[in-house]
């Protein structure tokens, strides 16, 4: 039985550049640097036998979270969409938010990346990052980083 738990680190803007907006996406181009801090969020992941995931959102933070949709929810699905995650295998997910919501830190892209990075093989990662960056959160990408060491 799958059992795991893990930070899912927030991250810091040193500095910001917004430039012209992109016309097919609307979205602005924007230059950045960043750099990961020590501030996370908990999560627990454990295989469920029950019909259907159970995600939850505890801590100082969690008020603000949707329980429908959220980049947890968003990113399971997507998962199971492409068939990267098995349809009949179900999750209780336990996340305990000690970043803010809204407040910039990546917290939200930080969960998915965490939850994709723990949930999948590393072959299957390198060949789908793009992918949930484009569909999860444009920022998915820093928390994809082959180098990290937490």
């Amino acid at each position: 039985m799958l059992k795991k738990k893990f930070k899912s680190f927030a991250k810091i803007n040193l500095f910001l550049n917004v430039g012209k907006k992109i016309n097919k996406t609307g979205l602005h181009n924007i230059q950045s640097l960043v750099c990961l801090i020590n501030l996370f969020d908990e999560i627990k992941i454990y295989k469920s036998k029950s019909k259907k995931d159970k995600i939850k959102f505890t801590g100082k933070f969690s008020d603000n979270v949707s329980l429908r949709k959220n980049t947890i929810t968003d990113t399971l699905s997507l998962l199971r969409k492409r068939g990267i995650v098995d349809l009949n295998t179900k999750y209780n997910i336990l996340v305990k938010k000690k970043i803010p919501v809204f407040s910039g830190l990546g917290g939200g892209s930080s969960n998915a990346a965490f939850l994709v990075k723990n949930l999948i093989q590393k072959k299957k990662l390198v060949n789908n990052k793009s992918l949930f960056s484009k569909n999860v959160g444009s920022d998915l990408k820093l928390f994809f980083g082959s180098n990290q060491i937490f």
